[in-house]
């Protein structure tokens, strides 16, 4: 059984990853959740303040998953780079192996 790859196709997925989630992460950076402290009123700003807190963590969650998907695009490039190097090592060296005999 062979193990082809196809690395053109691959690089442009993983670089289509990348460019969409730092179209995502920019976005979620200009759209950080914004509520004024005193909407909910005397009696309610303490529980108001923990529901902006819970609103701020799920942001920057949203943020950090952005982030990590970046992250594995610009490593996954570099993985098929790797890869695509490797491949042509061995087959040059290969074809210098079948010449010499």
């Amino acid at each position: 059984m062979n193990i082809t790859t196809d690395p053109a196709s691959a690089l442009r997925g993983a670089k289509n990853l990348q460019g969409m989630q730092q179209q995502w992460e920019d976005a979620l950076v200009r759209a950080r959740p914004q509520v004024p402290e005193g909407i909910f009123g005397t009696g309610l700003n303490a529980k108001g303040k923990m529901l902006m807190e819970l609103v701020q963590r799920g942001h920057e969650i949203r943020l950090a998953h952005a982030r990590r998907l970046k992250t594995a695009g610009i490593d996954g490039a570099s993985l098929i780079r790797r890869v695509e190097r490797t491949d042509a090592r061995s087959a040059d060296s290969l074809d210098r192996g079948a010449k010499q005999r």
